[in-house]
């Protein structure tokens, strides 16, 4: 069974949206920002949402190399408002992407998708003479609708094939209140931005889940329980169906997190900014280094969402 996601909007919501991409923009400007070097616009691709900016640790050289993918219903939101995450990334010694990638209403699935995948197979050939290391391969990182892009880009390999990035590039997905399955039919927004070309309501290439594979890339699933965008169920659904394959994955869920408090993690000045740094980055380093995939370490804990307790 696939999941609703909220998609419309009232006009609260839409204020407080433009407000957060404020704080978001205002964020890239202080934060962390002379921790990383940092060279923005770099063009992938031909449109001018298809650039992505890089954050390159300024005291090390790194090994670990991150991509991260802005969420927005697949309609908003812009690479330029999430500098402070590839600040806070670069900050730990991590090579840090940030992708932006076209939008709907000027486009619809797979395009979006597409431009993701595009950004990957310029990285592997271009990143090294900009800074950034893929030799080691990256880990995915995405947020809500971003997350959706993340992870179905890196679980249907028909993208690496079209678009010429070894399989074998992406070695883990972070899910930040990820969005894994949809019920596009349900919706006239999501009918709309997921309609197929070429068969009608046949939204099976649309959903991450359906991708699932024994021994597959390995996922990290974050989620806030009391999130009423993307219901805490459809990561939680993600995790089962991916321990039911023998896929590789984690997931922690936060009581009295909603859908925004994730991603605001990656600010210094959060409570659990500490704590939040130390799980991402050590599942980065573990995938990285291949130390994880089997279950053997403890890699398939999880607090699901109806009996959630704060993660240590």
């Amino acid at each position: 069974m696939t999941e609703r996601v909220v998609a419309k909007k009232s006009v609260a919501e839409k204020a407080m949206g433009a407000t957060q991409q404020v704080v978001f923009w205002g964020l890239g400007r202080t934060t962390y920002r002379f921790d990383s070097v940092q060279k923005q616009h770099l063009s992938y691709g031909d449109h001018q949402r298809q650039q992505l900016d890089l954050y390159l640790p300024r005291r090390v050289k790194s090994k670990m190399s991150v991509v991260f993918v802005h969420g927005g219903v697949w309609k908003s939101g812009h690479k330029d408002e999430y500098a402070f995450v590839g600040q806070a990334l670069a900050a730990h010694g991590i090579a840090t992407a940030v992708v932006g990638y076209r939008l709907f209403p000027e486009v619809r699935f797979p395009v979006f998708v597409n431009d993701i995948a595009q950004a990957l197979g310029w990285l592997q050939v271009n990143g090294q003479s900009h800074g950034f290391d893929v030799s080691s391969g990256v880990v995915m990182i995405g947020h809500s609708a971003g997350a959706h892009l993340a992870s179905l880009v890196t679980l249907n390999q028909q993208y690496a094939e079209t678009f010429g990035f070894s399989p074998a590039l992406v070695k883990g997905v972070v899910g930040l209140a990820g969005i894994y399955s949809l019920r596009p039919e349900k919706d006239t927004l999501m009918g709309d931005i997921f309609q197929p070309a070429e068969k009608t309501n046949d939204y099976f290439d649309v959903n991450p889940i359906n991708y699932l594979t024994k021994d597959g890339v390995p996922l990290y699933l974050i989620h806030g329980q009391k999130d009423q965008t993307v219901a805490c169920r459809n990561a939680e659904r993600m995790f089962k169906d991916a321990l039911l394959a023998g896929h590789p994955v984690d997931m922690h869920v936060e009581n009295r997190y909603g859908h925004v408090r994730p991603i605001m993690d990656f600010i210094p000045l959060m409570p659990s900014h500490r704590r939040f740094m130390k799980k991402i980055t050590g599942f980065i380093e573990e995938v990285i280094n291949e130390d994880t995939g089997d279950g053997s370490d403890g890699f398939r804990r999880a607090a699901l969402c109806e009996t959630s307790v704060q993660s240590s």
